[in-house]
């Protein structure tokens, strides 16, 4: 029986984030259409990110991660469903730790480049 190497934990991370996500709207009880469109888009992103990540297409998907998180934490206003306090705290959570993993992904990846 074989291993999955240490560097596919994260893509199993995001799989499991993007499987939440998907559900966050009904489990939440969302009263934002804007806000579970937003989600469930999210969701999308993050499970094509997990499927190039578990292909090998490319070798860093930290700054995809960063990329998605911003866009969670920034989106309730930029969409105006912030008033949605499940998917304001559903967005702010998840936005919050996909980039923290995102940076340390990052941090971790310059430093073993020196």
């Amino acid at each position: 029986m074989s291993t999955q190497p240490i560097s596919h934990i994260p893509d199993w991370r995001s799989l499991a984030v993007a499987a939440i996500l998907l559900l966050a709207p009904w489990v939440f009880h969302y009263t934002s259409w804007m806000a579970t469109l937003a989600t469930t888009f999210s969701a999308a992103i993050l499970l094509l990110l997990s499927a190039v990540a578990f292909a090998e297409i490319d070798d860093s998907e930290a700054p995809e991660y960063f990329i998605v998180g911003v866009w969670l934490v920034v989106s309730p206003w930029i969409l105006g469903f912030w008033p949605d306090s499940p998917a304001l705290l559903v967005h702010l959570l998840f936005g919050g730790g996909l980039i923290a993993f995102a940076a340390w992904e990052i941090w971790g990846a310059s430093a073993s480049r020196r």
